[in-house]
């Protein structure tokens, strides 16, 4: 009888141990699935695109060649230009963004063999539309986790209040601020290359006699009409006209010997005559220059002002 007890007991024991388990089992499996609904929920949800992909290795080398769609959400798939289902399992380096940014495939390549996270924007057109998406990616194994966000409204903001930045809000062309960024650029590309560079300054003779005859509000009218036919004498996408003074314009000829620039000013002077504005005229001062190391973007501008 002892021993029939403890077989009993054993039994009994075992199948407490065994339910435990089951309980235990169904307790993980729930986890799970609560887990991966609430990944998924988030997947699914997200704005940015989500993939997470496995690499593809040469059988003899074991370098990466390619990688290989496990999973992606909606996001994701339309921006490689196709649904879901047709993404998983295909590869990486068939879709059109990474055929044309091919260095991108080596950096998710440093990815996995550094375990180092890889974050970086990317400008990419699409039908001759503007697009940045910023792209981040993460090793997962022998593989990556990459996030893909379209940045495109954001940065078109940031470039437009960055032109904005450099506009004179009255006359609507470059203001000052371009002006000196714009002429430190140029002189310092023609210093390499020794070619010429010529300035224009355009000043309004007068300019405070006429302020005070006009008033404020029409000789505001006045050096927008100024400033647009200055700025349609200067035709080359490489000239910029900028308002260097509150009644003094700026023309910067990059590339542009003597002769041509004595030809833009000629043509401001009688495009400004046949504006017929009262008396007003312009006094155009010319300087041209070749770019030297032991001089510096200023020196154009004061042997402009020193005509």
């Amino acid at each position: 009888m002892e021993v029939a007890n403890n077989t009993n007991a054993d039994s009994e024991e075992y199948v407490s141990q065994l339910q435990q388990e089951i309980q235990e089992l169904k307790q993980t499996k729930e986890i799970l699935y609560q887990s991966r609904a609430f990944f998924e929920s988030i997947l699914y949800t997200s704005l940015d695109g989500i993939a997470a992909m496995q690499t593809v290795r040469d059988s003899i080398t074991g370098e990466i060649t390619d990688f290989r769609f496990l999973m992606a959400n909606p996001v994701i798939a339309k921006l490689f230009y196709s649904n879901q289902e047709d993404l998983i399992g295909n590869y990486l380096l068939n879709t059109k963004i990474f055929l044309d940014n091919p260095n991108l495939f080596d950096s998710l390549v440093e990815v996995v063999e550094t375990r180092k996270p890889f974050n970086q924007e990317l400008y990419y057109e699409i039908n001759h539309n503007q697009n940045w998406y910023q792209i981040i990616a993460v090793s997962l194994a022998d593989g990556i986790t990459l996030t893909i966000r379209d940045i495109t409204q954001t940065k078109l903001l940031e470039l437009e209040l960055t032109r904005q930045a450099k506009i004179d809000s009255l006359t609507n062309i470059a203001n000052r601020r371009r002006f000196d960024e714009y002429l430190e650029q140029e002189w310092q590309r023609y210093k390499r290359q020794k070619l010429p560079i010529s300035l224009i300054l355009c000043e309004i003779k007068n300019f405070e006699s006429h302020k005070n005859a006009y008033g404020n509000h029409k000789i505001d009218e006045c050096l927008i009409k100024i400033a647009q036919v200055i700025n349609n004498c200067a035709k080359r996408a490489i000239d910029l006209v900028a308002r260097y003074r509150e009644h003094q314009f700026a023309v910067i000829l990059p590339n542009t010997d003597k002769e041509g620039a004595f030809y833009v000013a000629d043509l401001i002077g009688s495009e400004i005559e046949k504006l017929k504005i009262g008396n007003i005229s312009l006094n155009l001062a010319i300087a041209n220059m070749i770019p030297r190391k032991d001089l510096e973007a200023k020196a154009l501008i004061a042997a402009a002002e020193n005509r």
